[in-house]
């Protein structure tokens, strides 16, 4: 399997679930019938956003935690829904994605060291969907359970619903985790070649030289191909991943609750506090992917920003060769490799903080509006 072929059969498996990322390639009849799949996919979440709409307002009585369950799914609906048409029009950003890193991996050719870290990921791909779908169906049979005022047959099209919508989310994480891993494995030959390229200066003479001019232009184009990487990540996931973030502390927030009313009228067992407990580290493990793969593409710039100034304090006989890297390294001041969430907000573990503070402080305020400190 080529390094990049794998990735394309995950694009491809995303397409079964309504994601489709380069929408914009199709012929128009595709796009038709892709239309028309988004049509019956929204069709049948809004038919079941509805139905748990129902229950908590106009179906009979249920139970506090049934109540609770509700309004996680229908949140999960509204989103889900909002995902299927950010992907489309965010398609032409993915696609300039792609093509970019086609040029970076043709550029570094039969790079070992990149296939070895190309195929690390490629597993840790698949593992992650694994993981991730085992997850989802899990917490649908959950759903079940939980919602088992109805007969079997009449809660089978609501479980397949949200089994999609679960799909949907956990290849959302797993595709914003992987491109920018991807980057990080580029941005790691960029540097393995800058290094290579400073420890050689000086052993060869100046019609031997292994630096020239026409190979650190080429160099630099393929860091504005890695910038381009990273500026059309941010535009295919930030905001459906802040979207989805916030998303997630409301959901702890009403977990909490659940868990705290079922303290107060002692409704829930032991084995339901561990199994909640699963899930949240289930999903907070899922969450912080994208951030730890963010922050990984942030430190590969750093390094390679490290290794070009060592580079061009070698240089310093080579005037022509010197002025490119000065040049190459105003470009990296100026334009750094970031993967971001908004214009102003990276996706690396500096937003861990911020997130941790709004977990706890809607824990303190639950607590204490509940009285238990």
């Amino acid at each position: 399997m080529s390094p990049i072929k794998w990735f394309e059969n995950l694009i491809f498996i995303e397409k079964i679930f309504g994601l489709h990322r380069t929408f914009q390639n199709r012929n128009k009849i595709t796009q038709c019938f892709i239309v028309l799949q988004i049509i019956v996919l929204v069709a049948a979440h809004t038919e079941c956003f509805i139905e748990y709409i129902h229950l908590m307002f106009g179906g009979p009585k249920i139970s506090q935690s049934n109540y609770i369950y509700c309004i996680f799914a229908g949140l999960s609906y509204v989103a889900g829904i909002l995902t299927y048409f950010i992907v489309i029009f965010d398609s032409v950003a993915f696609i300039s994605y792609m093509d970019s890193i086609n040029f970076a991996l043709e550029f570094f050719g039969n790079d070992q060291k990149l296939i070895r870290s190309l195929k690390r990921i490629h597993w840790f791909t698949w593992i992650m969907l694994f993981l991730s779908t085992a997850f989802a169906l899990a917490r649908v049979a959950e759903a079940i359970l939980v919602m088992s005022h109805n007969d079997m047959l009449a809660t089978l099209p609501s479980a397949v619903s949200q089994a999609i919508v679960r799909m949907t989310y956990s290849f959302q994480y797993v595709q914003f985790t992987v491109t920018s891993m991807i980057v990080v494995s580029l941005s790691q030959s960029l540097g393995s070649m800058l290094s290579v390229a400073q420890n050689n200066v000086g052993t060869f003479d100046s019609n031997q030289r292994l630096l020239r001019n026409y190979e650190i232009k080429k160099l630099v184009v393929v860091y504005r191909h890695l910038l381009n990487c990273c500026h059309r990540i941010t535009k295919c996931f930030g905001s459906q991943f802040l979207l989805l973030l916030f998303l997630s502390i409301f959901r702890y927030v009403l977990l909490m609750y659940l868990y705290l009313y079922g303290r107060k009228f002692s409704t829930m067992q032991a084995s339901d506090y561990y199994q909640k407990s699963i899930v949240v580290t289930g999903h907070l493990s899922v969450v912080m992917m994208p951030l730890v793969a963010g922050r990984l593409v942030t430190k590969q710039g750093i390094q390679v920003h490290r290794i070009l100034a060592r580079l061009f304090n070698t240089l310093v006989t080579a005037k022509d060769e010197a002025k490119l890297v000065k040049d190459f390294i105003r470009l990296i001041k100026k334009n750094p490799l970031q993967v971001k969430l908004l214009s102003n907000i990276s996706s690396g573990l500096a937003a861990l903080p911020m997130i941790l503070m709004l977990f706890i402080n809607y824990l303190i305020v639950l607590l204490q509006f509940n009285h238990v400190v």
